[in-house]
């Protein structure tokens, strides 16, 4: 171990309570003898997990040689995958992480997660509950979020004055052919999302919609960005904050841009929990850690610029002008306690009618 290391896993068993250290000790020597943690998530990048993987090697004094390696899919393929590991108990991932609460819940309910509390948890349960997300701790948290919101190219042909401040504005001929819709029928967040617009703006909506815009159904959210930059269509009715962000990272001199309607967006909650019987187990459990920690939290919202519901976060600077603080989203209300499994279903019965899909 390099002397920076040792110096660096020094002043973090001084932040520890004394109590806690030999437990701390005890995991971070484990975690080494893994020699890795795999996760699975729907939105986070390569570009951030580098990030976030030598941000916790230094944190803990583990070797360069310890991997962090993830897998980006979507909603339904993460819980696919994550739900053969458990009826297979063949497993490959550590941590899901995830916005599919019916998937937490029902696992939880086998148990077949690793109960785990994590010391960095308190600061989040105040503003989850205060947002009326749910978690499960020790069994699943809620560390994080994102809405799916507007999004178009200021810089495509016939799109330079789009100014959009209600849903209904989407509901534009101009937008005819021009438009990308996603596909609930992939994806759990975007049935969430459909329900709780349904409910806000009315049941026909996405027929409406649909009839005047004629979208294409794209999925996931990188190449919605890309038809996007490339002008391929104009708008797309649901991206991601941290898309817009991203993109204008890559190239501050992008039109891209994105609107927070007045009706309100449907705050999505991403849940995580650590896979009992994951091959990692004390590793995934200080990654959990650090996720939740100031820093992981910083490195997440500034490769992201997505949601922490973490008490008193403030994100960092270059992310402000494209994600909203939270105490200035209006939430959908989202009773998700009591939103059932056939609620989803007529939501996806809506999304084939109004889209004329299987």
């Amino acid at each position: 171990m390099t002397i920076l290391l040792a110096l660096s896993l020094s002043l973090l068993m001084l932040a520890v309570p004394v109590l806690a250290r030999d437990e701390l000790a005890r995991m971070i020597n484990a975690a080494r003898a893994e020699g890795a943690v795999h996760y699975q998530d729907a939105i986070i990048l390569p570009s951030t997990n580098a990030a976030l993987a030598a941000a916790f090697r230094k944190r803990y004094g583990l070797p360069a040689s310890f991997k962090v390696t993830h897998t980006l899919s979507r909603t339904g393929e993460i819980v696919a995958a994550a739900t053969q590991e458990i009826k297979t108990r063949r497993f490959s991932t550590d941590i899901v992480w995830v916005g599919v609460p019916q998937f937490f819940k029902a696992v939880a309910r086998r148990n077949d997660f690793l109960p785990y509390a994590s010391p960095e948890w308190r600061p989040y349960d105040a503003v989850m509950k205060r947002l009326g997300l749910e978690a499960a701790p020790p069994q699943w948290i809620t560390p994080t979020g994102y809405a799916f919101v507007p999004t178009w190219n200021r810089a495509c042909p016939g799109f330079e004055h789009v100014k959009i401040e209600s849903w209904n504005d989407l509901l534009n001929p101009a937008f005819r052919g021009k438009t990308i819709m996603g596909d609930i029928r992939k994806s759990a967040t975007q049935t969430d999302t459909y329900l709780g617009l349904m409910r806000v703006l009315g049941e026909d909506f996405f027929s409406k919609f649909s009839e005047l815009t004629q979208p294409v159904l794209i999925l996931p959210s990188q190449e919605v960005t890309q038809k996007l930059i490339a002008c391929e269509y104009g708008i797309a009715i649901w991206n991601l904050h941290g898309r817009v962000y991203q993109t204008h990272r890559e190239n501050p001199r992008s039109e891209l841009t994105w609107a927070n309607p007045r009706e309100g967006v449907v705050v999505l909650a991403s849940h995580l929990a650590i896979l009992k019987g994951a091959p990692h187990p004390n590793a995934a459990k200080l990654f959990v850690d650090f996720l939740l920690s100031e820093e992981g939290a910083t490195l997440f919202a500034r490769g992201e610029g997505a949601f922490v519901f973490r008490d008193g976060f403030t994100p960092p600077a270059e992310v402000a002008p494209f994600l909203p603080a939270l105490d200035q989203v209006k939430a959908v209300p989202m009773d998700w306690a009591r939103i059932t499994n056939q609620d989803r279903e007529r939501a996806r019965e809506n999304f084939r009618k109004a889209f004329n899909v299987d």
